[in-house]
């Protein structure tokens, strides 16, 4: 189960880069794993801007 937590990070911030989806809901894991996933500069998902606000 801690595997699969891990691996749904990446794959729910990759498809909101490839907008696929609209909204990424923090689930049962933990903050600093959906973090991660979500702040890789790759994926370009805050742009260039600053991060200022992340709603849980």
């Amino acid at each position: 189960m801690k595997k699969m937590r891990k691996s749904t990070a990446p794959i729910a911030a990759k498809l909101a880069s490839e907008d696929k989806v609209k909204i990424i809901v923090k689930g049962h894991i933990h903050t600093d794993v959906l973090m991660k996933a979500v702040l890789k500069r790759d994926l370009n998902l805050i742009g260039k801007k600053r991060l200022s606000q992340f709603g849980i």
